[in-house]
């Protein structure tokens, strides 16, 4: 087995790298950098560099760790915060990978594009009943973590929700 960037195994690298590139991209894209992770289109809009700590949550449990975007998370019980990995574990795995094995403590709530870029609200009623489960409750647009706008006013006197930041 090839040895990659010291004593990485190559596996772990190229699974990291695919899914930080991923995140990156749809993060680009949620914030409305349409030609995603290019150095020209980067460059074009003044950002130098990126710090993928800056808009990425890992989700970490027996092991194994996956990189979701930051405002993903709609609901964080009280207990499972530890989920939330402060240090994450050498072992990364793709997002289905990782829900498979604990989907027993996570539940995705699947949103629309116009939810996830603020110009609708979340539907409440829907999200009242997912926090209900005890699980953390995570904003996913077919099938895949994605992050979410909180709209800066609410259409009618419907009820804002608060995203985790």
């Amino acid at each position: 087995m090839t040895k990659v960037a010291g004593n990485r195994n190559p596996m772990t690298y190229h699974l990291f790298r695919q899914v930080r590139v991923t995140v990156l991209s749809v993060a680009l894209l949620a914030i409305g950098l349409s030609d995603g992770v290019s150095a020209e289109g980067l460059s074009r809009r003044g950002i130098v560099s990126i710090d993928i700590n800056k808009i990425t949550d890992v989700l970490s449990s027996n092991g194994d760790s996956t990189v979701i975007p930051k405002r993903c998370v709609l609901h964080l019980p009280a207990g499972l915060e530890n989920k939330i990995a402060r240090k994450p574990n050498q072992k990364y795995a793709k997002f289905s990978e990782f829900y498979r094995k604990n989907q027993t403590w996570i539940f995705k709530m699947e949103i629309t594009m116009a939810e996830a870029r603020g110009d609708t609200l979340i539907n409440i009623e829907k999200l009242n009943r997912a926090t209900k489960l005890g699980k953390v409750v995570l904003a996913v647009h077919n099938g895949h973590p994605i992050a979410v706008r909180t709209p800066m006013k609410p259409a009618n006197d419907a009820q804002i929700v608060e995203i985790r930041k």
